[in-house]
């Protein structure tokens, strides 16, 4: 994900600084990133470490490109209702081991997706984002993208390591 993103982001850049500084023209990259990139969840180490490096890419890319006219924005949303993640993915662990982890948090993942905002909600956010000049590099949606940053960032860790492994169902794996 990381890899494929700097290479394309940085060869749809070339072009658009090539055309920018035309009257009234600005362009806008726009990401939609995961609760997983502020947040890793158990299970899921490589794919948080993509999401985590994505992020990281943007908002340093938004202080390279602003010169050229190009805005930089950064959805980041909790957990979306839409129906192709009536069933989520597996978590990425291949290892027979890690099979009770795998179960203990599937309840988890199942909730969150059935609570989460309205996928016509969060487009609705996007298309405000997109055409206000003034938006902020970073957008949070949804209540668990809004609250779990927070939490992590006011809890002891080990407290926060606690709640999370309780969020996610796990006992002693």
């Amino acid at each position: 994900v990381f890899c494929g993103l700097s290479r394309n982001g940085h060869e749809m850049l070339f072009e658009a600084q090539k055309t920018s500084g035309r009257q009234g023209d600005q362009e806008v990259l726009f990401r939609f990133e995961v609760l997983a990139g502020i947040v890793a969840p158990p299970g899921e180490a490589y794919y948080a470490a993509s999401k985590h490096g994505v992020r990281g890419f943007l908002e340093s890319l938004q202080y390279e490109v602003s010169g050229f006219g190009i805005r930089v924005h950064l959805a980041q949303p909790g957990s979306i209702r839409p129906d192709l993640a009536a069933k989520p993915a597996p978590p990425d662990l291949a290892e027979p081991e890690h099979d009770a982890l795998r179960r203990q948090s599937a309840g988890h993942w199942k909730h969150s997706i059935e609570s989460g905002m309205r996928a016509s909600d969060a487009a609705r956010r996007i298309v405000d984002i997109v055409e206000k000049p003034g938006a902020p590099f970073r957008t949070r949606m949804g209540r668990d993208a809004v609250w779990i940053p927070r939490l992590k960032m006011l809890l002891p860790n080990s407290i926060f390591f606690a709640l999370t492994r309780r969020w996610f169902g796990i006992g002693d794996v």
